[in-house]
């Protein structure tokens, strides 16, 4: 299985240079895309996406700027993803070497189940204080919590009484096909787009 994974970014270009760093050192082979999604943000942005080209396998995708509009920043990398899986991660997130394989991983398992279509939610730590130097994983893994994100290691989110409410797109994926894959193009500032989302999966 390969998977591409979507970026949106927001005039945030330090951030995402720190992720995309994080990307260059993923382990094994399922990476088959990446895709910076910016919405709106300028040359800055643009500039240090293009600077990663040769070291992962990125399209830079761009939409005007006409105020926060990340889910339709996301839904440019999907009608640019390729592979089997789409993970969806937010530009101030840093992940560790096994994050994409981790996220294949997952899915295939759940296809060896006999799900032929799936969502695997990931965790977050905050990185505001972190951007600018490179942090250990102990102070990552130390960081706070995003009190909006229940912690579900273990469980198994399908035995939630309203699962689609731990679906946030600061890290998630799912299998790539379908239309219902899609963001509404109506939701505009932070949040509930990628919730939406997750219910209607």
């Amino acid at each position: 299985m390969k998977a591409t994974l979507v970026i949106p970014t927001y005039r945030r270009p330090e951030r995402l240079r720190a992720l995309l760093e994080c990307l260059t050192n993923q382990e094994g082979d399922v990476l088959q895309r990446v895709v910076v999604c910016d919405d709106g943000s300028g040359d800055a942005t643009e500039s240090i996406a293009r600077g990663f080209e040769g070291r992962l396998p990125l399209v830079y995708a761009w939409q005007e700027d006409l105020g926060f509009r990340a889910g339709q920043a996301r839904n440019m990398g999907i009608r640019e993803a390729l592979g089997d899986v789409v993970i969806f991660v937010d530009d101030d997130v840093l992940v560790r070497p096994d994050f994409v394989a981790a996220h294949v991983e997952a899915h295939a398992r759940l296809r060896a189940e006999g799900h032929t279509r799936s969502v695997v939610l990931g965790f977050r730590h905050r990185t505001h204080e972190l951007v600018g130097r490179v942090p250990t994983w102990e102070e990552i893994l130390a960081g706070e919590r995003d009190d909006r994100i229940a912690d579900l290691k273990g469980a198994s989110v399908a035995e939630q009484d309203d699962p689609w409410i731990y679906v946030y797109s600061c890290n998630f994926s799912v299998s790539l096909g379908g239309p219902e894959l899609v963001f509404d193009d109506t939701f505009h500032g932070w949040g509930i787009e990628d919730t939406e989302l997750g219910y209607r999966l």
